[in-house]
């Protein structure tokens, strides 16, 4: 689910001949939104695919995951927030993650239930960002310099493991 289709080229692109005009035809994006893939997926991956291509270093990689956590208070865009944070905080995790972190139990998450604040008798969900903008702020500039001081130590075992995790022994003990 997102960006396995990079990554899968990325890996076999040694000795390829890339031609330019051939694509594919679905359906048109707007028509499969849906912000676990959005959010969580597309931003986990990237990390990964950032991390064994060495497309970014740690300290780029932090601020810009701060820009974009800070857009989300700014705007009060809770969904991608709490998507873009659990991606962040499942990347940390290592490649183990794939051990541990089940896509169908991301894919069932109840969205709403995560946006509510704990204080309020009527809960929305717009009520995270906006009840606790400083103590979110605090939480993303924690995560973001984590991010950035870890990297390096992430994206080799990211790197060293990669050729396991997407091999055909791991998925069919899976």
């Amino acid at each position: 689910i997102k960006m396995d289709d990079v990554l899968f080229g990325m890996m076999r692109m040694n000795n390829h001949v890339v031609m330019n005009g051939i694509g594919i035809w679905h359906d048109s994006f707007e028509s499969k939104i849906n912000p676990v893939v959005d959010f969580y997926f597309l931003r986990r991956n990237g990390l990964i695919l950032d991390s064994i291509f060495n497309r970014r270093n740690g300290f780029r990689i932090g601020a810009y995951y701060m820009r974009i956590l800070l857009h989300c208070i700014k705007k009060q865009g809770n969904k991608e927030y709490f998507f873009t944070k659990m991606a962040i905080e499942d990347f940390l995790k290592g490649p183990d993650m794939f051990s541990t972190v089940k896509g169908e139990d991301i894919l069932s998450i109840p969205v709403t239930n995560y946006f509510e604040h704990p204080d309020s008798k009527n809960p929305t969900a717009e009520s995270l960002l906006k009840n606790n903008t400083l103590k979110e702020i605090h939480n993303s500039i924690r995560i973001c310099l984590r991010l950035s001081t870890e990297w390096n130590s992430v994206s080799e075992n990211y790197k060293k493991n990669i050729h396991y995790y997407s091999s055909e022994e791991f998925w069919r003990n899976i």
